[in-house]
């Protein structure tokens, strides 16, 4: 709601006539009307005074609406998009411009207000003027990086060095990408990029390389993570399909054959099929004295070297293997197996 559509409301409200907020303030009657019309609007002096006078408080009055719902704000967007289709980008535009003015501090409005007037002036080749849009979008990223909220902050950041680059304002780039905290959106993409168009390959290569192991890492933890759920759930088809996702996974980016094994391990534990679980416990526990290095997989050949014996400890990840299999309830089923008890003491 707009500071005239507040002051109507709120007067309505308390019974008073334009009149007597007029009288109250010490100004005319019409100055009050253009203020509920929107033709005008009061002095910054006043508006301690009429918020008293309203009952309400200055930030309310003048729409500062710091907590715009994400469900408010798609509606905003989706407004946005149908005036686009019906009048035209410059409507759009208009709208979008006033909605960010009545929530002045919503900087994930900003934000996604300026993304979707982006994205449309770049479907749109007939626009005039493209270049005073694009500059005024940049502005609101740079107002989107005063956000409270780390993900709007840092997305805004992300949209801001890359046009940087693209520019070849490297050092504004460097300077923007050295403030992100070390986990947010796409920080070591947005480096590559950087190392990239300065010709620095072999940094570029080495950063790509580390970025990817993580996230293969990431992506192996949420399938296990699936899986376990899926065995809690009883949903075997599931949980053997996500089984044979984790193996794949492993296999195919490079991971330890320990890190190959274990899903087939819960699956056939949860299944109490003892003589699949017995074949892939004694291949994960033989994985264990491999000195698995992912720098000897060529797709990560060229990250830092790890420390000497390799990055798999073996030896501190079988005690607690050991361990497991000799409390944990989903392998009670094995215990009197004169062969796994010969497997765990070995």
């Amino acid at each position: 709601m707009v500071m005239n559509q507040i002051i109507r409301e709120r007067r309505k409200a308390l019974g008073l006539t334009q009149e007597e907020v007029a009288d109250y303030l010490g100004v005319s009657t019409p100055a009050v009307n253009k203020w509920e019309t929107g033709k005008s609007y009061p002095d910054i002096t006043m508006i301690p005074a009429l918020a008293r006078l309203l009952q309400t408080d200055a930030n309310s009055l003048l729409s500062f609406e710091a907590d715009l719902t994400k469900e408010k704000e798609a509606e905003i967007i989706h407004d946005a998009y149908k005036i686009l289709e019906k009048e035209g980008y410059e409507a759009a535009y208009r709208t979008l411009i006033q909605k960010m003015k009545e929530y002045p501090e919503s900087h994930s409005l900003i934000l996604s207000g300026a993304l979707f007037l982006e994205g449309g002036l770049l479907f749109l080749s007939d626009i005039s003027e493209k270049e005073r849009y694009l500059n005024e979008f940049e502005k609101m990223y740079e107002r989107a990086m005063e956000s409270d909220d780390l993900e709007v902050r840092a997305q805004a950041a992300t949209l801001l060095v890359s046009k940087y680059i693209n520019r070849q304002e490297f050092n504004k780039a460097e300077e923007l990408l050295e403030g992100f905290p070390e986990m947010t959106f796409q920080k070591n993409q947005l480096w590559a990029n950087l190392l990239t168009v300065k010709g620095e390959y072999a940094k570029a290569v080495e950063m790509m390389e580390s970025q990817l192991l993580i996230d293969v890492t990431n992506v192996y933890n949420r399938l296990v993570t699936l899986l376990e759920l899926s065995l809690k759930e009883e949903d075997t088809k599931t949980a053997e399909y996500l089984a044979d996702m984790c193996e794949k996974t492993a296999e195919m980016y490079g991971c330890s054959n320990y890190s190959r094994h274990v899903p087939m391990v819960l699956l056939y534990g949860a299944l109490k099929d003892k003589e699949k679980c017995m074949e892939k416990l004694k291949l994960l526990l033989l994985s264990l004295k491999d000195n698995w290095n992912p720098r000897d997989f060529p797709l990560y050949s060229r990250i830092l070297p790890a420390k000497e014996g390799g990055m798999l400890n073996g030896d501190s990840l079988k005690s607690g293997i050991i361990r497991s299999l000799k409390e944990e309830e989903e392998f009670a089923f094995l215990r009197d197996d004169p062969e796994f008890r010969a497997l765990i003491q070995g």
